[in-house]
């Protein structure tokens, strides 16, 4: 497993994490 892929793979989990952290303080 190359650099990139698991920079884009970690970078996809942290994107999920905030958007769920976003959708909770707003509902």
């Amino acid at each position: 497993m190359n650099w990139s892929s698991t920079l884009s793979l970690l970078y996809l989990i942290l994107c999920a994490i905030c958007r769920v952290l976003f959708i909770g303080i707003l509902g």
